[in-house]
């Protein structure tokens, strides 16, 4: 069923003009595209009469993918782009962006977000995006030796609020304050769960029993620094370059929040061509909490982006460490050849890290490029590790 439903997938992107993926397209990217747009407009202009650039315009992205955890998924994202009359015409435009996307499994995300700039260099950058979404989802538990067997049903009503104003202090170094508030109300819990255990009987779920931190919903808030580092060569298919952010996040009563905990995140990615289009890179992504970190806020591994190959959410805990390997290849006129390793593990405290715990995967995927000048790609992959494999059919990278 899964093989049928990537062939079907393959088809639609060999035909379709433009895909977007589950997230809006991100705001380096977004900036390529309409970089694009009015440079293939301004050569249209100049083959017959000189005309100003316009200040607006707009951007419509039909969105179709599959994921395990979705299935097949539909949408649409319209990107509206403007300048105001005090900005030069060759400045980065402001970026507004409603993006509408609903699966075959009764998934519906909502999400509105944009940027702006507020100086003429533009060193002032403030990005915001607001998701309110109904979510089934999969719970096996809280560790690294949760068994497979262990899987229930849950559907999470959610709404998410993600703001970040940054300023450039020196080259491709940025600091910034960044706020988010994420609340849960959890709703739709199994009875006993999806599998029997190793001796035949079916267990009760455990998330209705409202014990496991974070199982009867939540509100939380926080706010904390971020350091940015930038110098990739272009946002949506990075050949040489470094994209590292580092941020603290304290969750507190005082603030509104259901629970006290602070998160920390280091995530450095690298790139390196030697040769053009062969293209190496590395994510190192840590995530480090401390205190009654709810489990819809804990780290997870696995999905279409974090060790594929791994169901989303399979191992969530505290704390989480991964790092993923990628080779680029380009192969013959625009299909492209992924080979991807990765390896990651979750714990609670320090003293639990266990290394022969880490779960390893790899894979293989091919890249079609949908927009040659600026690299924008739809990828399938094919994700294996200990738990069996999974496909993928998304755009862009996974880091």
């Amino acid at each position: 069923m899964r093989l049928a439903l990537l062939c079907i997938a393959l088809g639609a992107l060999c035909a379709a003009p433009s895909l977007a993926a589950k997230d809006p397209i991100g705001t380096g990217t977004a900036q390529d595209l309409i970089k694009k747009k009015e440079t293939s407009k301004e050569e249209t202009r100049e083959a017959e009469e000189p005309e100003e650039k316009q200040r607006n315009g707009y951007i419509i992205i039909p969105a179709v993918y599959y994921t395990p955890e979705t299935s097949v998924a539909f949408g649409l994202s319209v990107l509206f782009y403007y300048r105001p009359e005090n900005q030069r015409i060759d400045m980065r435009p402001a970026v507004v962006q409603p993006t509408v996307i609903y699966t075959i499994r009764d998934q519906i995300i909502l999400i509105f977000g944009g940027e702006n700039y507020f100086d003429s260099l533009q060193r002032w950058h403030f990005y915001y995006r607001l998701e309110a979404s109904k979510y089934p989802d999969k719970f096996w538990g809280i560790g690294n030796d949760t068994p497979k067997w262990a899987e229930e049903d849950f559907t999470a009503w959610y709404g998410r609020a993600d703001i970040t104003a940054r300023y450039k202090v020196w080259g491709d170094f940025a600091f910034g304050v960044l706020y988010n508030f994420s609340g849960y109300d959890m709703r739709g819990f199994d009875i006993i769960k999806n599998h029997e255990s190793p001796d035949g009987t079916r267990t009760p779920a455990v998330l209705r029993q409202g014990e496991i931190p974070g199982s009867k919903g939540g509100y939380y808030n926080a706010i904390g620094p971020m350091l940015v580092y930038d110098s990739r060569d272009l946002v949506s298919w990075p050949s040489r370059g470094i994209f590292a952010t580092l941020s603290l996040l304290p969750y507190h009563r005082y603030m509104g929040s259901s629970a006290n905990f602070y998160k920390g995140e280091f995530d450095f990615r690298w790139y390196w061509s030697l040769i053009e289009n062969y293209v190496f890179s590395l994510q190192w992504d840590t995530v480090l909490s401390e205190g009654d970190v709810p489990f819809t806020m804990m780290p997870k591994l696995g999905g279409r982006d974090k060790l594929r190959g791994l169901p989303e959410g399979r191992f969530r805990d505290r704390n989480m460490t991964l790092l993923q390997l990628e080779m680029r290849i380009p192969v013959v006129w625009r299909f492209g050849a992924v080979f991807f390793a990765a390896a990651g593990n979750v714990w609670n405290r320090f003293e639990d890290f266990r290394p022969e715990r880490i779960t390893y995967g790899g894979g293989i995927g091919v890249r079609l490029v949908i927009d040659k000048d600026e690299k924008v790609n739809a990828r399938a992959d094919l994700g294996v590790t200990k738990e069996g494999w999974a496909a993928y059919f998304y755009l862009m990278e996974a880091f």
